[in-house]
């Protein structure tokens, strides 16, 4: 059997999605969201390695690789998986090699490090091992690994991209859009305690036709801000639209979103 391993492209969509959920299907842990978390993936923008095992022209596996935030302000992590290999297709070594070919290409494009959330006895193959100075909340210490790619490793907090609390299909990237925290000036006290946050992922989906109001959000783009509250919060970045979170409070900031990303306070 010849498998050639190869970058999705977007005829792939269809069938990445229907690889993963059939290799999810009967997974004890899963909550059968992972076709979508991928589909969200790649609606923000967030899926800088995404590849694809081919099989006499099938698409038999898949694997995915995202950027994670860590509290300590390391750069360059990404996260592993999901991994998807057809149940048929199965113990064959696919998963095996397309993990391989994925964290070569993740160390070719200067990632300094990778997690994953599995079966250690498995992923201590490929070089992961539990650090306890990573950790990822509200799960077994003992399954989340990592794998730095130099001599110093990082510590702290680890959050994944907010792609992965999708349960449905991507919608229309106008109305579910990822925005990143680049930068918070934390002189104020109130900001102070996310300052840690710098770097994360926030998805916002709550907008609809009703155009809802969205609170503690700042927008930002093409490196230009709307003069909201006090400028606590700071962004930089070109060409790109980006947001800072500023905390639950709906009487610290309101911010109105439209279909294109675009805001302004609340009260014009």
């Amino acid at each position: 059997m010849h498998i050639t391993l190869r970058p999705e492209c977007p005829a792939d969509e269809h069938a990445i999605s229907t690889v993963t959920q059939r290799a999810f299907l009967q997974h004890p842990h899963s909550a059968h969201n992972e076709q979508f978390i991928i589909q969200a993936l790649r609606a923000a923008h967030a899926l800088p390695l995404s590849l694809v095992a081919e099989c006499a022209g099938q698409v038999v596996a898949h694997i995915a690789f995202s950027p994670v935030t860590i509290t300590d302000g390391s750069l360059d992590w990404y996260g592993l998986g999901p991994v998807s290999v057809l149940p048929e297709h199965q113990r064959q070594g696919i998963g095996r090699t397309l993990i391989e070919r994925g964290l070569q290409c993740m160390r070719g494009i200067g990632a300094q490090g990778c997690v994953v959330l599995g079966e250690p006895a498995f992923y201590a193959r490929f070089g992961f091992r539990h650090d306890p100075d990573l950790i990822l909340a509200d799960v077994p210490p003992a399954f989340f690994l990592a794998l730095p790619f130099g001599p110093r490793s990082a510590r702290g907090q680890v959050a994944y991209h907010a792609a992965f609390a999708a349960t449905g299909p991507a919608q229309d990237p106008a109305r579910f859009q990822f925005y990143e925290i680049v930068r918070v000036a934390a002189n104020n006290p109130e900001l102070a305690e996310i300052h840690h946050e710098t770097g994360a992922i926030i998805g916002l989906s709550e907008f609809d036709e009703s155009e809802h109001w969205l609170y503690g959000v700042f927008i930002f783009r093409d490196e230009q801000c709307w003069s909201i509250a006090e400028r606590d919060l700071i962004a930089t970045g070109q060409h790109t639209t980006r947001a800072a979170l500023y905390g639950e409070n709906p009487q610290s900031l309101r911010v109105r979103v439209d279909e294109q990303g675009r805001g302004w306070p609340a009260d014009q």
